[in-house]
């Protein structure tokens, strides 16, 4: 019996695994699809996204945080010029 038990935990834990990966991609399907519109959306909508990437580059790793501030650090140079 406690095998069983173990085993439906074990189930539980990949189903739900499974299940918070599914979220997490079609939430970033969802930003990747206002980011492709965003000359479309309006300046709530606007100023929304800008909040959940704000929220995402705070989740960065320090790796990744370089990246993106090297990145934006070209398109700033870029717009000065």
């Amino acid at each position: 019996m406690s095998n069983d038990i173990n085993n439906w935990e074990d189930n539980s834990i990949d189903s739900i695994d499974n299940r918070i990966a599914e979220v997490t991609v079609a939430e970033l399907d969802g930003i990747e699809s206002e980011l492709n519109h965003v000359d479309m959306l309006d300046n709530k909508s606007f100023s929304e996204l800008q909040d959940v990437i704000k929220e995402m580059l705070d989740d960065c790793s320090k790796s990744n945080f370089k990246k993106v501030g090297k990145f934006l650090v070209k398109l700033a140079r870029k717009e000065t010029v």
